[in-house]
C-alpha cells in the first residue's frame, strides 16, 4: 500500500471518529442541559418551600427580611442540599452507599451489617421512596425531608444501625447546610 492509500485510510477513520465525537458530544450536552434545569428545578421547589407559609419556617423568613446576604447563603445550601441528594441517589443505585461485611469480620459484626443494611433499605432507601412516588403508595406521617436528613446525619456522623459511614467530607458536615439543618420542608415541594 502506497503512501496516499494510507492517508486516506487516516483520513477516513479520522471523519468517522470526528462523526462518533460529535454525536456523543450532542447526546452529552442534552443531558447536561436535562440535568441542569432538573437542579433549577428542584432549587426552585425547595427555595419557595422552605419559604411557604404553611411549612412554618417563620424565623427564617423573618430574618431574610433582616439580613441583605443570608439570601444568597440559603442558595448556596440548597445547592448543596441537592448535591447530597445526587450523592445520595447515585451511591445507592450502584450500591457503594451502605458498608458492607468484610473477610475480616466475625459472624456477629456480619450479621449486623446485613440487618442495618435490611433495616436501611426497608425504612430509609430513596430509592424505595422514588420507586413508590407514582402509585400514591407513601403513608400519611411520611416526611420525606425528615427521612433525607436522617441519611444526611448518619453520613455525617456515621449510624451503624443503618450501616451509614461517617464521610468526613464538607458537603456532610455540620457547616454544609445550617440553615436548612432545622427547617421543615412538605412533602408537596420535596417530592416534586
Amino acid at each position: 500500500m502506497d503512501g496516499m492509500c494510507l492517508y486516506f485510510f487516516f483520513l477516513d477513520d479520522m471523519l468517522y471518529v470526528l462523526s462518533i465525537y460529535q454525536m456523543y458530544r450532542g447526546v452529552c450536552l442534552s443531558v447536561m442541559d436535562e440535568l441542569r434545569n432538573g437542579v433549577e428545578q428542584a432549587a426552585n421547589c425547595f427555595g419557595s418551600g422552605f419559604l411557604r407559609p404553611d411549612a412554618g419556617n417563620t424565623e427564617l423568613r423573618q430574618n431574610l427580611l433582616e439580613e441583605p446576604g443570608l439570601a444568597n447563603e440559603m442558595q448556596r445550601q440548597i445547592m448543596r442540599f441537592i448535591y447530597q441528594l445526587i450523592f445520595i441517589f447515585v451511591t445507592e443505585e450502584r450500591d457503594i452507599l451502605l458498608e458492607k461485611s468484610t473477610d475480616a469480620m466475625n459472624k456477629e459484626q456480619i450479621n449486623g451489617i446485613k440487618q442495618a443494611r435490611l433495616k436501611y433499605n426497608a425504612m430509609y432507601s430513596t430509592s424505595r421512596i422514588r420507586s413508590t412516588l407514582h402509585l400514591d403508595e407513601l403513608e400519611n406521617d411520611f416526611d420525606g425531608y425528615q427521612e433525607i436528613k436522617a441519611i444526611i446525619s448518619g453520613l455525617r456522623y456515621g449510624n451503624k444501625k443503618l450501616a451509614l459511614p461517617a464521610l468526613g467530607s464538607f458537603l456532610f458536615s455540620e457547616n454544609s447546610t445550617p440553615l436548612l439543618d432545622p427547617l421543615v420542608l412538605l412533602n408537596d415541594d420535596y417530592l416534586m
